[in-house]
């Protein structure tokens, strides 16, 4: 569990360079959800996870 996958992560049209680490990612994401008080299917099309 010590190994860090990177990842590019789309933040509305922009990319991230792809230094986010999952964790990083699923806070983002987290806190965005709770930010807009969006539904967890809503934050994945705003950031186009499918």
């Amino acid at each position: 569990m010590g190994r860090k996958l990177n990842h590019a992560v789309p933040l509305g049209d922009v990319m991230t360079s792809g230094k986010q680490t999952i964790e990083e990612r699923a806070c983002t994401l987290a806190r965005y959800i709770i930010d807009s008080k969006d539904t967890v299917r809503g934050a994945a099309k705003k950031f186009r996870y499918k």
